[in-house]
């Protein structure tokens, strides 16, 4: 489980939806994936890197926006 403090940090002190902790073995974009099989959509950020670079996927969006069972939403830092 993550602490707290994390948790808080990400998600704010009373976050609009539920957030749950939860630690899995395997790669980010495999674990996103298992999840995402019950999930509607999968929502990820992107690393983005900027100039051209910035306009790829990053490596766990670009697998799960690519096998996905479900939608999935991309969104970079700053809203761009």
């Amino acid at each position: 489980m993550a602490p707290a403090s994390t948790l808080e940090e990400t998600a704010g002190a009373r976050p609009p939806v539920e957030v749950r902790a939860e630690t899995q073995y395997g790669t980010a974009a495999g674990v996103l994936l298992r999840a995402a099989r019950e999930a509607a959509p999968l929502v990820t950020g992107s690393r983005g890197l900027g100039g051209f670079a910035g306009l790829l996927p990053g490596l766990v969006a670009q697998p799960c926006a690519r096998h996905a069972d479900c939608p999935v939403d991309v969104f970079r830092e700053g809203g761009r």
